[in-house]
């Protein structure tokens, strides 16, 4: 087996589909156009990335990019060994050579001279400079690129050109609807759910807050979180406290309106 083959997507992964963005995605996967996705954290970026990987047959590979990332990560970089120097290719460098699915994640942490190493994948010339080298890769037919940002990060997308953005095809996934979330939970914690079930019902009444004490709504992720922990016994409150309370309010006086909900329904 390949090295690139270890990446390969074997299992299908549970997605709910909101609209047309399965479709939207094959289509684009297939003519290799690069795309960027937006969508909130917590609400199935990754599974959605994970499931496209498996509907397309290919191996992903994942960059998390972050504010520290300098251009060579990506790339490659020279080892220097006792008696030689040589080039070690970076994930972009391995996936430009062999044609797979390339991933980067919250891209908008990047600085823009690591995202901007990318430039000649993502147009018509599709190569890639290895300026370490002195050569250009030329990149191979299937090689496919998809970016992925929280769409809660506009602002610092401001910093990128024109001539930037215009690469990509986007494709901005919305909220999913209350039955696809309850069958992704339920996917994911083999807990059946219904309308009584405690965390579904508290977020319900938590969004009525968005705006006010609350800043950010309750993701899928912490709905999961919540039933898994709910169903190893652990105390109710407690258990809505630390999972769907803490982290979307960690300062105490901000929690009040979260408590009040909690000790009045449940």
């Amino acid at each position: 087996m390949s090295v690139i083959a270890e990446y390969n997507i074997e299992t299908q992964h549970y997605y709910g589909v909101v609209a047309d963005e399965i479709d939207l995605c094959e289509s684009d996967g297939s003519a290799r156009i690069p795309m960027i996705l937006k969508r909130l954290t917590g609400y199935g970026r990754s599974r959605f990335v994970e499931y496209m990987g498996w509907k397309l047959q290919g191996p992903l590979i994942i960059l998390t990019c972050n504010e520290d990332m300098i251009p060579s990560n990506p790339v490659g970089y020279l080892l220097f060994d006792t008696f030689l120097t040589r080039f070690q290719d970076g994930p972009l460098t391995v996936v430009a050579r062999l044609g797979e699915i390339f991933y980067r994640d919250e891209v908008a942490e990047a600085s823009q001279n690591t995202t901007f190493v990318i430039h000649p994948l993502i147009n018509v010339r599709r190569i890639l400079p290895l300026g370490k080298k002195g050569k250009l890769i030329h990149a191979h037919p299937d090689f496919w690129l998809l970016s992925v940002y929280h769409s809660g990060y506009q602002s610092l997308m401001k910093h990128f050109k024109q001539s930037y953005k215009q690469r990509f095809c986007p494709l901005d996934v919305n909220y999913s609807s209350n039955d696809i979330e309850v069958e992704t939970v339920e996917y994911d914690t083999k807990v059946s759910l219904n309308a009584t079930n405690k965390p579904l019902s508290f977020t319900k009444h938590a969004c009525k807050l968005k705006g006010h004490s609350l800043e950010k709504g309750i993701s899928i992720r912490m709905l999961i979180y919540a039933d898994k922990l709910i169903a190893s016994d652990i105390n109710l409150l407690f258990g809505l406290d630390v999972t769907l309370v803490q982290p979307i309010n960690g300062e105490l006086d901000r929690r009040d309106a979260l408590d009040v909900v909690t000790n009045t329904f449940f």
